[in-house]
């Protein structure tokens, strides 16, 4: 739902609210997380969902069980997710200093782990012209 006519929130009682933008109106919420919801990203009808407890969660908005995969890698919250502009890998950054990279299509496990950063990973981007390219930033005072 990618579409420009939703807005997903994470919210601190651990859930996901899908809104209408133009109803103003609540569409859903999506259960399964147990601590806050610290980020989102959308991937067309998936939207990623990281929080406090360490795992990430796909969710397909389109169908009423919604959740349908768990990534877990992370030893700390999860401070940022983001999609590549092809829609098949995902980045994620969190408290535990690291950036992991994640297949769409196995995700059993993370196809690349960054461990250099010497703080919290909570700023994540994919270059737009060179797809295999990721900047990534952050740290505790910012």
């Amino acid at each position: 739902m990618d579409d420009g006519t939703h807005i997903a929130l994470g919210t601190s009682e651990n859930d996901v609210q899908l809104w209408n933008i133009e109803s103003k109106k609540q569409i859903r919420t999506m259960k399964g997380h147990t601590s806050r919801v610290s980020c989102l990203a959308w991937n067309t009808h998936i939207l990623t969902s990281g929080s406090r407890d360490t795992s990430i969660f796909h969710h397909d908005v389109r169908i009423a069980q919604h959740h349908f995969a768990t990534l877990s890698g992370h030893e700390l919250e999860v401070c940022n997710v983001r999609w590549n502009l092809q829609g098949t890998q995902l980045a994620s950054g969190s408290n535990d200093n690291t950036c992991l990279v994640w297949d769409l299509k196995n995700y059993s496990q993370p196809v690349l782990r960054l461990t250099d950063s010497c703080a919290a990973v909570k700023a994540l981007d994919w270059c737009p012209w060179q797809d295999s390219v990721l900047a990534t930033g952050g740290g505790t005072a910012d």
